[in-house]
């Protein structure tokens, strides 16, 4: 399906920018390698959870590869200087650690991503501009007639944004940071997906297929305008792209060809595909680099009775680890054609959307999970119109799209370092309490001997009496911002004579 038909399938009854069906809660994984994550803190009208997300068996996926048919041409560009429009000052709406910034000049934004120039940059689709906000919430808009739905974007290696132009006929377009639209056409771009920034010169974006151009199929434009086509049965609905750290793009299927389940492909830059299914594969759509040289998908990201929403992860090697947490709902933008709902934060989390959860009544929640599972989800303001895709921006924070809500933003919080004791840990010595947090506005620590809590003690350091002697010592922090709370506790020392 083409993206004019799911915009106009997401707009009818104003599903998509306001009330849409819930997802079915998700499916049970094995109880393997549970993990608590942070604490949260009460948010206005609901509140920050603070759960478990639950750690399946990794699977080998079944894997086959094949040669993609390549087909290189030369686009027609054509260049021209952008209509600029401040968007008019709206008041930011802050709740439980996330602030809205309203756009009503710009309605219906999908797309998001971080330029070169600081800023985010950002698609409206319904209103066919690209919109830039600043770190203070200041927003502009750039127009032009030849924008047709513009989707996804990606920063490009030459500094410019890079977009996809989803009207039919398609186009691929690029903005510099002065407001300079090219846009480069082919009959082979037809309805494209999602876009992002390959190895070298180019960037790949998908047509899942729709319009003039009916064969699905990953595409590579390098920044000079030449545009290669690559097809292969194991290319059969691609949607999200991201580059891999083995510096192969990696694409979601969102319809596997044989059985319509989805699956992972992997396409190096000779034309290499090599595809992944594997089981309680649903519609998989966005996908990103991880933390862990791993890739990560979001799993079940539409609503449905049988949606077995969940977190994935697969290695450079093939095997797939779910993350399923109970009421999970519509992973992912509220668009199948997107890609950019799941992204690594600035404190090396995995940070994504969950458009519809019908754990919390329909509403648009921001999920934030570690590695290795540890689940924190923060309810959105204007909690009837769902977010859509989610990105790092400046401030150590991640900026989000939000239907005709506007361009939001959540504070990250994290332990950049420890916590951890100083050395040598001896009576009589004084003993600090070593650490490093990412963006909280304020810490508490509390000392522990033998696991118990020092009531006596506060602050950074702790001095060790002779009735300490031989007992272990440990410090617990607590990090705090608007957004909740994240607790770590050291290592345990005994505590040794001077």
């Amino acid at each position: 399906m083409g993206n004019i038909a799911r915009f106009g399938a997401a707009l009818v009854g104003v599903c998509g920018l306001a009330l849409c069906a819930a997802a079915a809660a998700a499916a049970a994984a094995g109880p393997v390698g549970a993990v608590t994550g942070p604490s949260g803190q009460a948010l206005t009208g609901s509140t920050t959870t603070a759960s478990r997300a639950v750690a399946g068996q990794p699977n080998q996926a079944t894997e086959r590869s094949s040669q993609a048919a390549q087909t290189s041409s030369q686009v027609t560009t054509w260049s021209q200087q952008a209509t600029v429009t401040a968007a008019p000052a709206a008041t930011p709406v802050g709740e439980g650690g996330i602030t809205v910034y309203p756009d009503p000049a710009g309605y219906d934004p999908i797309g998001i991503v971080k330029g070169s120039d600081g800023a985010l940059w950002y698609t409206n689709a319904e209103r066919s501009s690209i919109g830039r906000i600043t770190a203070a919430g200041k927003i502009t808009h750039y127009t032009d007639p030849r924008l047709t739905r513009p989707f996804g974007i990606a920063a490009g290696p030459d500094g410019a944004l890079w977009f996809t132009n989803g009207g039919d006929p398609g186009s691929i377009g690029r903005i510099t940071k002065f407001g300079v639209l090219t846009f480069y056409r082919a009959p082979r771009i037809s309805e494209p997906d999602w876009i992002a920034a390959g190895p070298g010169d180019a960037l790949w974006f998908t047509n899942e297929a729709g319009g003039g151009f009916t064969t699905p199929s990953i595409e590579r434009l390098s920044t000079a305008g030449t545009l290669t086509t690559f097809t292969a049965p194991s290319i059969s609905a691609p949607t999200g792209i991201a580059k891999g750290p083995d510096g192969a793009m990696w694409f979601v299927n969102s319809e596997y060809a044989a059985t319509n389940a989805g699956s992972i492909g992997r396409i190096t830059t000779s034309g290499h595909v090599t595809e992944y299914t594997y089981p309680g594969s649903f519609a998989p759509k966005d996908i990103t680099a991880g933390p862990d040289r791993s890739m990560w998908f979001l799993n079940g990201s539409i609503g449905s009775s049988v949606d077995p929403s969940s977190i994935e992860r697969i290695t450079m090697g093939g095997k797939v680890t779910d993350f399923v947490k109970s009421g999970f709902g519509a992973l992912g933008s509220d668009y199948l054609g997107a890609g950019g709902g799941l992204v690594e934060g600035p404190d090396g989390a995995l940070w994504f959307i969950d458009y519809s959860s019908p754990a919390t009544s329909a509403i648009s929640v921001v999920g934030r999970m570690t590695a290795s599972g540890a689940l924190t989800t923060y309810v959105t303001p204007g909690r009837d119109v769902p977010a859509n895709e989610i990105a790092s921006g400046p401030g150590n924070a991640l900026w989000f799209t939000m239907g005709v809500r506007g361009i939001g933003r959540v504070s990250t919080l994290a332990f950049t370092s420890g916590p951890k004791l100083s050395r040598p840990v001896q009576v009589g010595k004084a003993v600090t309490c070593q650490f490093g947090g990412l963006n909280a506005t304020a810490s508490s620590i509390a000392w522990l001997l033998n696991g118990a809590v020092h009531k006596g003690a506060a602050g950074r350091d702790f001095t060790p009496t002779a009735a300490d002697l031989g007992k272990a010592l440990s410090c617990s922090v607590k990090l705090t911002n608007a957004g909740g709370s994240l607790t770590k506790r050291s290592a345990a020392v005994k505590i040794a004579r001077r």
